[in-house]
């Protein structure tokens, strides 16, 4: 299981590779530098909080996209890992009609009396 510090790695990495930015440019974007950033996304160093919110600023993503994801975290192996994964790659855009598109499956399963069990 990847310990807490390559978890977050592994999503600094995601978000960052979704934009199409590479390390040095979130380094200068969140003013740190590009061996501190390598170190964080190899899970080598704790970043402070203050260096985790300069991250989410510069990915222009909420703090909470890093965490809550607990054991579910990139490369585990059960479903809503998975989920999460997919998810955390997805657009503002795409995320909302994923989130609609949910709520509707389980409104409709909730009317119908199925538990999904």
């Amino acid at each position: 299981m990847p310990s807490l510090l390559e978890e977050y790695g592994a999503l600094v990495r995601s978000h960052r590779d979704q934009r199409n930015m590479t390390q040095t440019e979130l380094a200068d974007r969140c003013g740190r530098s590009l061996e501190l950033i390598g170190r964080i996304e190899r899970g080598a160093a704790a970043p402070s909080f203050e260096t985790i919110e300069a991250i989410a600023t510069a990915l222009q993503i909420p703090v909470r996209d890093f965490f809550g994801s607990g054991p579910h975290a990139v490369g585990t192996d059960d479903a809503m890992g998975r989920v999460i994964v997919r998810l955390s790659r997805l657009s503002p855009a795409d995320l909302a009609w994923a989130e609609r598109l949910l709520e509707t499956a389980l409104t409709r399963r909730d009317e119908s009396g199925s538990t999904g069990e």
